[in-house]
Parts: C-alpha cells; structure tokens; sequence
C-alpha cells in the first residue's frame, strides 16, 4: 500500500495512520510506503508533489 498525504490535512494524515497501524497489524509492514508532501488537502501544490512521488514509486519500486 502506497499512501501520500498533504503535511497540512489532518483528515487524511488521521486515515493514513489508521491504513499503517492495519497493515503493521497484519504483520505486512514491509508492504506500506508512506510520503507526506507539503500543503493541504486536494489543492494543485499538493496534487503536484503526490503525483512526482507516486510516478517515481510505480516506475522504480526496488529499495521500499
């Protein structure tokens, strides 16, 4: 599971914590990559810098 979230979006940081704790639970910790960005929720800076890091972790995925 990938998740990237907004630094500033307290909603969505309270949800990826709960998808992280899920997974550790599940005992598949070395399956979960976390990236928070700069900004908020949904405005174009934070969309921006989500989507550079989602390209770069689907077109080169060795070492998470």
């Amino acid at each position: 599971m990938i998740s990237v979230t907004g630094a500033g979006d307290p909603l969505s940081v309270n949800q990826v914590n709960t998808f992280k704790n899920a997974v550790i639970a599940a005992g598949c910790s070395e399956y979960y990559k976390l990236i928070v960005v700069p900004g908020g929720h949904a405005n174009a800076p934070t969309i921006v810098q989500a989507l550079s890091h989602l390209d770069e972790l689907v077109n080169n995925p060795v070492g998470w």
